[in-house]
């Protein structure tokens, strides 16, 4: 025994002990096998045979590691093994190096599954864990114990461990009924992985990964599950009944094999993710509500900074306009301080238009000049005149002479929100967020100087009591208190939080020029290529078109220009932009004259005579300075012949004339002498 150390072997008594079989039955496996042994001289005539337990097989070396806990006990106590006399070891690493090497089981504790089990399970799982603690802590005593004892040359007795179990069950009866149930949760039956394979924390997600329920389905054909899905997957929406009841007659005719509902249910549940059904069933739109929108923060702005527009149409109203139209399409553009939510300018009018657009944005820039302006990238918005050259802008078709808009001029900052279901969240600009459920659109309803009429043709309102009730309800929105924004902080209204934040900065304002370009319209003309005469399509009629002129117009011939005319009066003088912004001139309108109208046939020639009398002056001033640099010319010396330094070399010429020496310097005059007196020969 002197040679033995029984730290690295066990008998079979100990085996049977850690594995529960008998000693014949450990003997005829340890022949068949052919397990590691050392034998120990005994006083009968039978030596007793040690296993070597690292040679062991995996589930009963595990049972025997975990029997006598040697690593944890070393650890506690710091004792450590005894060395293996030189002859043993040399034969157990013969041992180890003629058999392969098996790979260690590795386990790990399924968390995520744990987390999603019931809150019930998991409370059951965490009592169940308790009692696998206690079961523990008794085999680790014991093995403890045992270690100490064999290290100080006794023999320990040992209980078994069935008789462990039956401690903890009558310890804890409410949770574990009987201690074949604690054996299957410590050493886990069948595929299940017991607990003694884990560390202690990992227990409670053991337990209750041990109770996953039924995973396995029926078998299906694929061709009848395609078919399935098909079915249901589709925006008429059909139940699962009515596609099962499909399937059933398909089935039958192809002769598919299928499962019960609830199983075709189950899977196509489990191989369909929600988003794909959505979107297959109910559309884009409410693909897109199934993904939280993003959130923006106000605050990163100050008021009067940044902007945002849009178009409200009084659809609920019956309007009467001026010239007589009863309509019920009567539109306003609002305008909102994004920061503080208040309505800062607005305009009525028949329809959504870009004059309407226009004129609501110079009421604005009469409080301030904002940096950042949001509006959709729709017709009316996004057109030309606007927000031409602004980048984002995908209406109209991008041309090379597109003129740069009125609010890129202004330099405003155009950022486009796109009005699309599929790709965007319409209704979510700052200021329609005035027009939703109980705002404004409902309020200018229900104002009382106008509810009780506007609802028919026959009791339609006039353009002017709708304007007032707009204004009035505007006033109302910005004056309501305890607003709940992250600005207003539930305690200020919008017109406050609007003040104390205008009044904290300088915003930037525009000047009478700046505002006088959004009182007019653009249209993009060519200068006639003689004398620079633009001619617009606005006012135009069979009977001709609308021209202006002027001077320095004549400097632009054949240019692509910007003009800006005033709409409502087209006799008014026009500003003539470059299409980069750039202010060229203003031109004057030129009107036709009557065949009789003798006084426009004279002013038209008092005007020519001017400009061609301007012309002959300047030309004068031109031909007096030119002779003042007729004077004689100054002398100028020939610059001298150069002299060449490169040596040439005398070749002889492949094509030379008889009598002709190679490099010869031939006179031609005498040649040509030779040639006539042979010719008159």
């Amino acid at each position: 025994m002197s040679e033995i150390n029984k730290t690295f072997f066990a008998d079979a008594e100990e085996i049977r002990v850690a594995t529960g079989k008998k000693i014949r039955w450990i003997q005829e496996l340890a022949i068949k096998d052919s397990w590691v042994f050392v034998t120990e001289k005994t006083r009968s005539r039978h030596p007793k045979k040690w296993f070597l337990i690292s040679a062991l097989p995996k589930d009963i070396h595990d049972k025997v590691v975990l029997q006598r806990s040697q690593a944890e006990a070393a650890v506690l106590y710091g004792v450590q093994p005894p060395v293996f006399p030189a002859a043993v070891q040399a034969a157990v690493d013969a041992v180890h190096a003629a058999q392969p090497e098996a790979a260690a089981a590795v386990y790990t504790a399924d968390w995520e599954w744990f987390r999603r089990r019931p809150g019930s399970l998991q409370a059951k799982a965490r009592a169940q864990a308790a009692v696998v603690r206690q079961l523990k802590g008794l085999i680790d005593a014991q093995a403890r114990r045992q270690f100490e004892a064999e290290s100080a040359g006794l023999r320990a007795k040992k209980t078994p461990v069935h008789d462990l179990m039956q401690q903890v069950r009558l310890a804890n009866p409410e949770t574990c009924q009987s201690w074949k149930t604690l054996q299957n949760w410590w050493e886990g039956r069948g595929p299940k992985v017991g607990c003694k394979h884990f560390q202690p924390a990992d227990y409670p997600a053991v337990l209750a990964g041990c109770h996953r329920g039924r995973v396995a389905l029926a078998p299906v054909s694929e061709a009848a599950f395609g078919y399935y899905a098909g079915l249901y997957l589709h925006r008429r929406r059909p139940s699962h009944q009515d596609c099962y009841r499909r399937l059933q007659d398909k089935a039958q005719a192809e002769g598919w094999v299928i499962a019960a509902a609830s199983t075709l249910k189950r899977r196509f549940e489990a191989e369909y993710s929600q988003a794909l059904i959505t979107l297959m069933r109910e559309g884009e739109e409410a693909f897109r509500q199934l993904i939280p929108f993003q959130e923006r923060d106000k605050r990163v702005f100050r008021a009067g900074q940044a902007v945002s527009g849009d178009g409200l149409k009084f659809d609920k109203l019956w309007v009467k306009f001026p010239d007589g139209e009863i309509i019920n399409t009567a539109t306003a553009w609002f305008w909102a301080d994004i920061y503080s939510g208040s309505i800062r300018a607005w305009r009525l009018g028949k329809t959504e238009s870009t004059d309407l657009f226009r004129l609501a944005t110079y009421d604005l820039t009469g409080q301030f000049l904002p940096s950042y302006t949001q509006v959709d990238n729709t017709r009316v918005a996004a057109n030309k005149m606007m927000t031409g050259q602004a980048e984002g802008r995908h209406r109209f078709g991008n041309q090379p002479n597109d003129p740069m808009g009125m609010l890129v001029m202004l330099d405003m900052g155009v950022h486009f929100t796109s009005p699309d279901h599929t790709v965007s969240s319409p209704g979510s600009k700052p200021v329609e967020r005035a027009f939703g459920i109980g705002g404004l659109h409902d309020k200018v309803a229900t104002n009382p100087r106008i509810r009780d009429r506007g609802y028919s043709k026959a009791t339609a309102i006039s353009s002017e009591q709708l304007a007032e009730a707009i204004g009035y309800e505007v006033m109302r929105h910005n004056s309501q208190e305890r607003r709940r924004s992250p600005v207003c902080g539930g305690v200020l209204s919008f017109d406050q939080a609007f003040e104390q934040s205008f009044k904290s900065w300088a915003p930037r304002k525009a000047s009478e020029a700046q505002r006088r370009l959004l009182m007019l319209s653009i249209e993009v003309s060519r200068c006639d290529s003689r004398n620079g005469l633009v001619r617009i399509k606005a006012g135009r009629s069979q009977f001709g078109v609308n021209r202006y002129w002027c001077e320095a117009l004549a400097g632009h011939r054949g240019q692509d220009v910007a003009v800006f005319f005033d709409p409502d009066d087209l006799t008014q003088d026009v500003d003539i932009y470059s299409l980069d912004g750039r202010f060229l001139t203003t031109a004057q309108h030129e009107a036709q004259a009557a065949f009789t109208d003798k006084a426009a046939g004279a002013e038209y020639h008092k005007r020519t005579q001017r400009l061609k009398k301007l012309a002959k002056k300047q030309a004068e001033e031109v031909r007096a300075i030119q002779k003042l640099h007729n004077g004689p010319l100054p002398d100028l010396a020939a610059a001298p012949m150069p002299a060449s330094t490169v040596v040439a070399g005398l070749f002889k010429q492949p094509l030379a004339q008889p009598g002709e020496q190679a490099g010869e310097v031939i006179d031609a005059e005498a040649a040509f002498m030779n040639f006539m007196k042979m010719m008159g020969a």
